[in-house]
């Protein structure tokens, strides 16, 4: 699980379950490490940016990102049904 707050120079801390101490990157870095693993998340951050004037919301854009996931394996689990 990971926990995340925004501070007020634009950058994003969260700590994930289970570990000891606090990762922060700066919004830029977050989406930059964000587009490298998943690069399928795209249209979702440019959407949720363009949305919210440019600003990283955090908390909605792993709402988002949730949901591009439950499309995206409600869709595999669909087109794996029709492929057999």
């Amino acid at each position: 699980m990971f926990h995340s707050t925004r501070s007020a120079a634009g950058g994003v801390s969260g700590c994930c379950a289970g570990q000891t101490g606090v990762m922060s990157l700066a919004a830029a870095e977050f989406l930059e490490r964000l587009r490298a693993l998943v690069p399928e998340a795209e249209s979702t951050v440019r959407e949720h940016l363009g949305d919210n004037d440019e600003e990283l919301l955090l908390d909605l854009l792993t709402a988002d990102l949730r949901r591009l996931e439950r499309v995206s394996h409600i869709w595999g689990e669909a087109c794996g049904s029709l492929c057999r």
